[in-house]
């Protein structure tokens, strides 16, 4: 009898420490699942700090640019704008834009490379006190690299008449020069052109008209419409040299 209850008590004592055991795991398990270390959140501030918006590609560094950005007084028939990188680079690489902020329209360059020049020639004469911007992204996804603008010169209209310009002048020039006429009326803009003035070395006036829209038809039509407001005739505007750009 004796010998049955202590077997009865030891199988007792092995199930206890089984039922033990299993509930240690069970919990041990919990414990580490519930204590998965978590991710923090980030806030805006670090958001900001771990991704600064760098202004040139760190892959193509822009060491420095002629005309630099933010110059001013920069030629209208400036020859050339330069962008310096930090190894040599193919104009293949980029897409080019070069506007005025007043414009949506886009100045047609020609882009060469020279070492670890980009070599960026302006196909026309650039429009006097404007502000111009110069962006080059990349070829392949479009991916913005460096972006400069700078403010071209004031080209002030030749002063035909130094001792003054009153009616009686300015009627006589309008039936004997209507050429300066019509210069010392420049420039003039409206919301289609732009009409300047180029002075040549020789030969006559040339009146360059810079289109603020693509409609080519219509800036023609305006142009006319604002001579003959300004009381000169079709004859007069047969003989000037006007250029549309």
């Amino acid at each position: 009898m004796n010998t049955v209850r202590k077997k009865l008590m030891l199988l007792i004592g092995i199930s206890l420490l089984f039922v033990v055991a299993v509930l240690i795991f069970v919990i041990t398990t919990l414990h580490k699942t519930v204590t998965q270390p978590s991710i923090p959140v980030p806030t805006s501030d670090s958001i900001l700090n771990l991704t600064p918006i760098p202004t040139v590609s760190s892959e193509v560094r822009v060491l420095s640019t002629k005309p630099e950005t933010g110059a001013t007084n920069v030629a209208v028939d400036i020859t050339d704008i330069r962008i310096m990188f930090h190894s040599s680079q193919k104009p293949g690489q980029f897409k080019i834009y070069l506007g005025a902020n007043n414009s949506k329209m886009a100045i047609d360059t020609n882009v060469t490379a020279e070492g670890n020049q980009l070599v960026i020639k302006p196909l026309m004469r650039l429009t006097p006190s404007s502000v111009y911007t110069l962006t080059i992204r990349s070829a392949v996804g479009n991916a913005f690299i460096y972006s400069l603008s700078f403010t071209t010169v004031d080209v002030p209209v030749v002063d035909t008449f130094p001792s003054g310009f009153d009616s009686y002048t300015e009627q006589r020039d309008l039936k004997e020069r209507p050429d300066i006429y019509l210069a010392n009326k420049l420039p003039h803009v409206s919301e289609s052109f732009q009409m300047i003035l180029e002075v040549p070395d020789d030969g006559p006036y040339v009146y360059r008209v810079k289109m603020k829209i693509a409609n080519v038809e219509k800036v023609r039509k305006d142009v006319i419409t604002w001579l003959h407001s300004i009381n000169l005739t079709d004859s007069d505007i047969a003989e000037f040299d006007i250029r549309y750009e």
